[in-house]
């Protein structure tokens, strides 16, 4: 390392916060990717001013191992932590997040995936899901066991607008009153002919008087926007 980076590097474990903020930020403007894990251990810092430039100064640098490192962040009992992360995956560039969608959208802890589709909702969703193996992972997860992580996904596939999507909805379990109330928003959002189509063909039986009135109320404001 250069004896710049020796230096900021130093700095961030300074007892004084200011020299901790400086450093944090003299790092993310040198962009060098080898001090990433020393910036990721700085967001448990004390001071709430370095942790925000910490974050600050990992979104400048970018890079994959930005990214693994955040995922792994996710895994935390530390909520300021975990807050971080998702807060710094948010502001990443999307080619800069395959580990997410690889390891966090997979991941066997319920609160892990939550967590990475909750990344999702901070960004352009719509461009997300333009892409293929983005969409594709997001709607493995509306079968997904946890109904917060299944409800999430719905939400995102709704709010991509993307039709592709329509055909994955159709398969949701909507068994209980969450999950049907989530699959009509979503299928009211992608709306068009395709999504009027899927909301008329919602099997009703033993649907409480709220839920059927929820999707005939649905059915009239997309058939309005569309005449």
């Amino acid at each position: 390392m250069s004896e710049k980076v020796d230096e900021y590097l130093e700095g961030l474990e300074s007892p004084d916060a200011t020299e901790r903020r400086y450093a944090a930020e003299d790092l993310g403007e040198l962009g060098d990717p080898m001090v990433i894990a020393a910036l990721a251990d700085a967001l448990v810092d004390e001071d709430v001013s370095v942790r925000e430039a910490v974050v600050d100064a990992l979104v400048k640098i970018g890079t994959p191992l930005t990214t693994e490192l955040m995922v792994k962040a996710l895994h935390s009992e530390n909520v300021s932590l975990r807050n971080h992360a998702i807060e710094v995956l948010s502001l990443l560039e999307l080619w800069d997040l395959d580990h997410m969608r690889e390891v966090g959208l997979k991941s066997p802890n319920d609160d892990v995936r939550k967590f990475a589709l909750d990344v999702i909702c901070n960004r352009e969703i719509e461009s997300i899901c333009r892409d293929k193996q983005w969409l594709m992972s997001i709607e493995a997860l509306v079968f997904d066991p946890n109904i917060n992580v299944a409800s999430t996904a719905v939400e995102i596939l709704g709010l991509s607008r993307n039709p592709e999507a329509i055909q994955t909805l159709k398969k949701v379990d909507v068994s209980s009153e969450w999950m049907r109330m989530v699959v009509v928003d979503a299928l009211k959002n992608i709306a068009g002919a395709e999504a009027v189509t899927a909301l008329k063909g919602i099997n009703r039986e033993g649907f409480d008087e709220m839920s059927l009135e929820y999707i005939e109320d649905a059915l009239r404001d997309l058939e309005r926007d569309a005449a």
